[in-house]
């Protein structure tokens, strides 16, 4: 009975495989036509080049061919994601039987839509409404939503299939639970250098991030390994899927932490049939606002700075967190009522009195900040004495503009920033000749509060990742900057000072508003039991639900002095391959480190690649990065680079050592000389 049903179940393959082919060639088939016609347009509009034909017939000539190339893109981007999937349509079938009704719907899920020629749905998306029966629901009792009401019914059975190059090779009827075969084989997988989809792995918890309304702001916190970037991706691709036609792939932007992670997940979009999105940076943002004939830290110089100099450090705290951003907020309201003097407008044979631009900036306006209120004034001017200038309007607009900000006492960002750091006994000071990043999202905000920012209104969905690793001041400016519904991803314990970033998250509402809904992720999927277990004892976290792995337990190398060390790696690194590591990182404390590192594990011949801010590919197996970089990133094993008590002492080293454990899938090694650091002995001691 079990080889019939096996036979069944590999016909039914072999036909959506079918399916696929024929589409493929049918759109070949099309395509071949289309050029063909294309190519005898251009061919007739060269002969009528030569004759007197008017503009419109020239026109509708330009748009056929314009229609019949995107016509071919259409197509074929569609055999493109329909050919990635042909030898792997899908993974799972959920069966079940609607209310009023005695006939069971097997319907198998997968990465897309695959119909026959009958238009007979063979495979369904996992993003359609009914696919979410496969991750929300175990056998019995099942709702969903769709376009025109509640669907209710009973799951009969769901089954899950292990498909590889178009063969069948097993499959097994269950429900859905962590211990599931297929999650377990997923998870004792190799990283790579490239991020994996999730699709057929999802879980409970992780379906309802991704289907979450896509009008709504959603805040997910979740510990490391549960998924959170691959979660966001899924969603983006939910949110094309469930919006196509109302919002495209270069209307969502993600906010990455740097350009490796941005190479990182690049292929898991279009794996998902869909195209990328928009990436980049916070940095990026900074840059364009300000256009400062400075040069501004980047977030990974910021971060060494406070990591080599612990003067920096309560200094870097006091800017990044909220009782600083509500301090300067404050000042600049102040600010403008000492600062703002009215004066007499003249222009031609009109003035414009000081009392009607005061009462405007004092009354009518007060509750807004002044940027918005020198434009509404701007613009009652015109509209009470300029409505009739023709084109001199914008000259006007520009005089009057400059005339009311020179109204201003003060209207230099940098002057006005000193100022309130002199007011809190502090000073505006470069690092390295640059402006300081902390610095540099503070004279954003004063740039936006005094004369607006770019508000990018062309996004229709923003993914804010790493959301820990953002200060009260710029996730306020982030909002202000991006007008559309967000996805806010983060763990506290991955920030480089928690107790900052707890501050922030306490104060949330106040920075994006009270409107989003707030998920927590308890579950770890990435790493082996035990490396969890370590990471969670470094900085004492608990609640952490472990998915049952078991790889290696950590461990710790002593080496006698910096020489040995250096030498212990290379013999460590063979020791992982051996093991089955497919991806080795090398993580340091300081990227200065990293570099140093990298030239000695050449020298040693090892195929290795050196990390950095520029890096957006990397193919060896070996990597060498600083901890604060691999944030986001996941590797088989993990050797973290002299961990000792003088290296690893304070807060923020307690911190960057759990995210550097939490990278690593299967093994972790720490090397370290003379005296361990005393935030892995309580687990050591007990292992």
């Amino acid at each position: 009975m079990q080889n019939k049903e096996f036979e069944i179940e590999q016909q039914y393959l072999n036909n959506v495989e079918n399916a696929i082919s024929e589409q493929i060639c049918e759109i070949n088939k099309f395509v071949e036509v289309q050029n063909k016609k294309i190519d005898q347009d251009k061919e007739n509009f060269r002969d009528l080049r030569s004759t007197e034909f008017d503009a419109q017939e020239r026109d509708q000539m330009f748009e056929d061919i314009e229609n019949r190339v995107n016509d071919i893109n259409t197509k074929l981007a569609y055999a493109n994601s329909i050919n990635r999937i042909k030898n792997n349509p899908y993974f799972g079938r959920v069966d079940l039987v609607e209310n009023g009704s005695n006939k069971v719907l097997k319907n198998y899920v997968g990465f897309r839509n695959i119909q026959n020629e009958k238009q007979q749905y063979l495979v369904l998306d996992w993003r359609a409404p009914i696919a979410s029966m496969f991750y929300d629901y175990d056998k019995g009792p099942y709702s969903y939503k769709t376009s025109s009401g509640v669907i209710k019914g009973e799951i009969i059975n769901k089954r899950q299939y292990r498909i590889r190059n178009a063969k069948l090779e097993y499959y097994f009827d269950s429900d859905i639970k962590v211990d599931d075969e297929l999650l377990q084989e997923a998870l004792s997988g190799n990283a790579g250098t490239k991020m994996q989809n999730i699709v057929a792995t999802i879980q409970k918890e992780q379906n309802k991030v991704i289907r979450c309304d896509e009008n709504k702001n959603i805040v997910v916190l979740g510990v490391a390994g549960s998924g959170k970037t691959s979660i966001a991706l899924h969603r983006v691709a939910y949110i094309l899927y469930k919006m196509r036609g109302k919002i495209s792939h270069n209307e969502i932007l993600i906010l990455s932490p740097n350009n490796v992670f941005s190479s990182y997940i690049s292929s898991v979009l279009p794996d998902l049939g869909e195209e990328n999105v928009i990436e980049t940076t916070f940095d990026n943002i900074i840059s364009e606002e300000l256009n400062s004939e400075y040069k501004i830290e980047s977030k990974m110089e910021q971060i060494e700075r406070i990591m080599n100099n612990e003067s920096e450090v309560a200094d870097f705290e006091e800017k990044v967190s909220y009782d600083f951003f509500e301090n300067m907020l404050n000042y600049l309201y102040q600010f403008v009522n000492i600062n703002f003097k009215p004066k007499d407008i003249t222009l031609g044979n009109v003035v414009i009195k000081d009392s009607y631009i005061k009462y405007r900036f004092f009354k009518s306006y007060s509750n807004q900040k002044p940027s918005v209120r020198i434009r509404y004034i701007l613009n009652d001017i015109v509209e009470d004495n300029f409505k009739n200038v023709g084109n001199l309007l914008p000259d006007i607009e520009e005089f009057l503009n400059a005339k009311l900000y020179r109204m201003f006492k003060q209207n230099n960002i940098y002057n006005i920033y000193s100022e309130f750091l002199k007011s809190i006994n502090k000073k505006f000071i470069f690092a390295n000749h640059k402006i300081k990043n902390e610095d540099a999202q503070s004279l954003l905000l004063i740039k936006d509060f005094l004369y607006g920012t770019n508000v990018r209104s062309n996004f229709k969905h923003l993914i804010i990742d790493e959301m820990q690793d953002y200060s009260a001041t710029a996730l306020y400016m982030i909002n202000n900057l991006f007008n559309c519904p967000k996805t806010i991803l983060g763990d506290i314990a991955q920030s480089v000072d928690s107790e900052i970033s707890k501050q922030t998250f306490a104060e949330l509402n106040k920075l994006i508003g009270n409107d989003y809904e707030f998920v927590k992720l308890t579950k770890s999927y990435r790493s082996a039991y035990e490396i969890t277990k370590l990471a969670n004892t470094i900085i004492k976290r608990k609640n952490v639900e472990f998915v049952n792995k078991n790889e290696s337990i950590p461990s710790l190398l002593k080496c006698e002095d910096i020489e040995h060390l250096e030498k212990s790696l290379t013999t460590k690194i063979e020791e992982f391959e051996k093991n089955g590591c497919k991806t080795i990182a090398v993580l340091t404390k300081s990227f200065k480190k990293a570099k140093e590192v990298y030239n000695l594990l050449k020298q040693a011949n090892v195929d290795v690649t050196l990390v950095n801010d520029d890096c957006t590919e990397y193919n060896s197996k070996v990597m060498v990065l600083s901890i604060y970089q691999s944030k986001g990133l996941e590797f088989d094993g993990v050797i973290v680079y002299n961990t000792n008590a003088k290296n690893f002492k304070n807060k923020i080293d307690k911190q960057l050592l759990y995210i550097g454990v939490t990278r690593a899938l299967k093994q972790v090694c720490l090397v370290y000389t003379v005296k361990p650091t005393k935030f892995v002995l309580k687990y050591f001691n007990e292992n």
